[in-house]
């Protein structure tokens, strides 16, 4: 199961504009555990609502042997209670745990008590042997990838597993198992048409920026076929009437030829389909951008991060503003929405280099941004040097992951909280309300879909305005008093 996740209390005042997507990861484990002729149902809490007296319900009624849970660190708290809960009722189910969080933590969550095992890193294979020596009843010593307690309560550490090479001997997800697509509903800047999906084409990424963990996938990069792809793509269309699929791989262009080869296999079964990607600028070119295009692709997020080229070099990015420049205009000219992906507040960041990145997105021809704030994440480099670097409150760790929080819990030294908070609505607004990205936006619309979605998006911008005006006012209320006072 994936757990519930309350959209307002992760994002604060930019919930309107988010969305929720299938869990591959959860999709494709299900995939496998079917080829091997177990029953498997699984539960999204993203969007099945349900009571905990009602998914007890339901485990009861289907009475598994293993319950398997996904997590991230922002769920994780919500899941130890939950797991606790279960093996209260149902002391007989062994507790999986898998996820980001768990190939980060894994002796922490361990320590909990309440799961039986941990799978760390790629699960397809590990999970498949678990349920072997579950269902014979052998010992889990000898299944790499995973931590596991003992009937004693001790915890064992099993050696990692290998990566899947060959990752066309994947299934497909088992998105049969899911809600209907129906019941998602993707962030507004992510979608042109419904019903719309993800798919992974790629796992792992080889470049070194501080910032970002790698917990599952690791830096080795590893890719499906493109026939694999089109395959899963035209099943799409054709099993679920996806109009639209959104690729949820870390960089999809790391490889040109893969690229032009997926492009053609489009072209040549003459699917109907939208997409859109990731991707780094440095991975891209004209001739690509182009046949991406043709091929059905509409939008591009590229991962820029600052605007300043000091904050570039720090967080070793890899890129200039050059090639961000480059890359931005060469997309727009081939006819690719470009979303531009920041964050604010990294280490040795000041009121002047926040500012050169709010400036660098209003330079450029983007049609969506995001300023994410940073939070340093186990087992990154940035995790590692933060307090070094700043004020990082490392006991509010399981807060703020979606990048947009009241209070971060990283405040790089020469600066507060309050500004750091202020530069992020201060980009939104003076992005999203300068005339010609208005006139970009109304543009764009060609569908009542589109009306609904930006009304979506336009109510975060009028809260983020109220926000500023309000904030002003107490403000110069304070100022007032204290002239008062004086």
């Amino acid at each position: 199961m994936v757990p519930a996740v309350n959209m307002t209390k992760r994002y604060g005042r930019f919930a309107p504009a988010t969305g929720s997507t299938p869990i591959l990861g959860l999709g494709y484990i299900a995939a496998v555990l079917e080829r091997e002729g177990y029953e498997v149902q699984i539960i999204d809490g993203l969007v099945e609502s349900f009571t905990l007296r009602e998914l007890m319900t339901r485990i009861k009624k289907f009475h598994p042997a293993v319950f398997g849970i996904s997590t991230t660190s922002l769920t994780y708290l919500f899941i130890e209670d939950l797991a606790r809960e279960v093996k209260k009722r149902f002391p007989k189910i062994k507790i999986i745990i898998g996820g980001p969080h768990v190939s980060s933590m894994p002796l922490p969550t361990m320590k909990s008590k309440v799961f039986d095992i941990g799978v760390i890193g790629e699960g397809e294979r590990t999970i498949a042997e678990v349920a072997r020596c579950l269902q014979k009843g052998k010992s889990l010593a000898g299944v790499k990838g995973i931590f596991y307690l003992t009937d004693s309560g001790m915890i064992k550490q099993n050696p990692p597993r290998e990566l899947i090479e060959n990752l066309d001997e994947i299934p497909f997800p088992a998105r049969h198992l899911f809600p209907p697509l129906s019941s998602y509903k993707p962030s507004i800047f992510y979608y042109k048409r419904l019903p719309m999906t993800t798919q992974m084409t790629s796992r792992g990424c080889p470049y070194g920026c501080i910032f970002c963990g790698k917990p599952v996938f690791g830096r080795t990069y590893r890719a499906h076929s493109p026939k694999y792809v089109v395959d899963e793509m035209e099943l799409l269309q054709n099993q679920y009437g996806v109009k639209e699929i959104m690729f949820y791989d870390d960089i999809f262009t790391v490889d040109k030829k893969r690229v032009l080869a997926i492009c053609q296999e489009i072209l040549k079964r003459k699917l109907k389909l939208i997409w859109s990607i990731g991707a780094r600028v440095d991975t891209v070119d004209k001739e690509m951008l182009e046949a991406m295009a043709q091929a059905g692709c509409w939008n591009i997020g590229f991962g820029i991060e600052t605007g300043n080229p000091r904050v570039m070099k720090f967080i070793n990015k890899g890129i200039d503003l050059k090639k961000v420049k480059k890359a931005v205009v060469l997309a727009t000219k081939a006819g690719i929405q470009v979303r531009g992906l920041f964050m604010l507040a990294h280490p040795t960041e000041t009121l002047k280099t926040m500012e050169d990145t709010i400036n660098l997105a209003k330079s450029l021809p983007f049609y969506s941004v995001n300023f994410s704030i940073t939070h340093p994440i186990v087992n990154t480099k940035l995790y590692e040097i933060a307090p070094q670097y700043g004020d990082f409150d490392k006991s509010r760790y399981f807060e703020s992951f979606s990048g947009h929080p009241k209070n971060p819990v990283f405040v790089p030294h020469g600066l507060t909280k309050k500004q750091i908070l202020e530069a992020q609505r201060r980009a939104y607004l003076e992005f999203y309300l300068h005339p010609k990205r208005i006139w970009l936006l109304l543009r764009s619309i060609d569908s009542w879909s589109d009306i609904k979605k930006y009304w979506q998006g336009l109510k975060v911008i009028i809260n983020l305005l109220f926000s500023f005006i309000t904030g002003n006012k107490v403000e110069e209320e304070k100022n007032q008093i204290t002239r008062l006072k004086s």
